[in-house]
């Protein structure tokens, strides 16, 4: 048996078996991402809840999620880092920005949700927070009287 030809041949099967792309399959898409390509109506339509939920669809529930959280905690706290979270948050929910992918109306008109509902629910939640008027204690005035000597 040839070690040289053994060689050779290994060569050549290993350059056989790699595909040097040509110039119209450097412009198409890879067989990888075919299977994930979404047309616009199938991402833009309302989660269906029955169903398993599509990643982007996961993201936007926990991104809702997560800005309802912010605010809470803001309500409740007193950090400043979490209270520009909570004015971050607000802003975010009472903004009609429809312009920007994930803003607010945006995110609920993909999930299928009423930005009003969840709005009105977010400002009596606040409200019932606020704390009511306390009505003022009388202070007894405490008056001292003299030690008595034994």
């Amino acid at each position: 048996m040839n070690p040289q030809r053994n060689v050779t041949t290994l060569r050549q099967e290993l350059l056989l078996s790699l595909h040097v792309p040509s110039a119209a399959d450097m412009h198409s898409t890879p067989n990888w991402v075919e299977d994930d390509i979404l047309l616009p109506p199938q991402f833009f339509q309302p989660a269906d809840r029955t169903h398993k939920m599509r990643g982007e669809v996961a993201l936007l529930y926990a991104m809702l999620d997560d800005a309802v959280s912010c605010l809470q905690k803001g309500q409740l706290s007193r950090g400043h880092c979490v209270q520009r979270l909570a004015a971050d948050a607000e802003l975010w929910f009472f903004t009609d920005d429809y312009l920007s992918p994930l803003s607010f109306v945006n995110v609920c008109s993909l999930l299928g949700l009423d930005p009003a509902y969840l709005r009105s629910g977010l400002q009596q939640w606040r409200h019932q927070l606020q704390p009511r008027p306390q009505k003022k204690r009388r202070r007894t005035q405490v008056t001292r009287t003299p030690e008595l000597a034994v």
